[in-house]
Parts: structure tokens; C-alpha cells; sequence
């Protein structure tokens, strides 16, 4: 199932197909990055993106099947099941690739006026 996004005026508007109905064995997440911090790191398209790039690549390659999904600000909720692994192997792998990625892209962003901030919040 391929994730899809729409970005527009400020508003992020996400859509799985087909309708949801999602059986009780499936995974609930609430993902936060940086420590149990709450840390709006989403709220720039470009850490936004790459979210959204490894949930693709997961969903393609690693046997992630997404059910729901909703990136906010500071974190992330995700329904999924894991067929070719143990869940908890899926989400660590995530969030593994993922931190390392986004702080990739944070140091490497001039524009960014939060880096260090950011940085030190990982």
C-alpha cells in the first residue's frame, strides 16, 4: 500500500485506500523521536518527506503493511502489521534508519534556524 500526502496551506491531508477496518492483531504506534520530548521536527516538508519516504520504503521492502497512519508535528501514530518480521524488529529498524536520516538532513540544512536545537534534542 503506497502512503500518499498532500501538503497545502499548512494543513497535511493523508489517505490510505481502501477504507479501514482494522483486525485486532494489527499494531498501534505512537512514535516519538527525540526522548519523549515533544519536538515539532515534522512541521519543516523536508523532515516531513523523509518520513513518509521510509514508510514507503518499509511498507515496499520490509513487509510493513499499513493500515493508518498520521504524521503530526512532534510525532507520529501508525497502524501496521509486520509480515516478514517481529514488529518490534520493523519499528527499531524505522526508527533506527529514521533518527539517523533526519539528523542527516537537519545538519546538513543552512536554512534550518533550529539546528542546534534540534540537534540537541536528539
Amino acid at each position: 500500500m503506497q502512503v500518499t500526502a498532500n501538503i497545502s496551506n499548512n494543513f497535511v491531508f493523508l489517505r490510505n485506500e481502501p477504507q479501514l477496518q482494522i483486525p485486532q492483531s494489527r499494531r498501534f504506534i505512537f512514535y516519538k523521536l527525540c526522548n519523549g520530548i515533544l519536538v515539532d521536527v515534522f512541521v519543516r516538508r523536508i523532515y516531513f518527506e523523509c518520513i513518509v519516504e521510509n514508510l514507503n520504503y518499509c511498507a515496499k521492502e520490509k513487509g510493513m503493511e499499513i493500515y493508518a497512519w498520521c504524521i503530526m508535528p512532534s510525532h507520529i501514530h501508525l497502524v501496521f502489521k509486520s509480515t516478514n518480521q517481529k514488529p518490534e524488529e520493523l519499528i527499531r529498524d524505522f526508527k533506527s534508519y529514521t533518527s539517523k536520516k533526519l539528523i542527516a538532513l537537519i545538519e546538513a540544512n543552512v536554512q534550518e534556524s533550529r539546528r542546534e536545537w534540534l540537534l540537541n534534542s536528539f
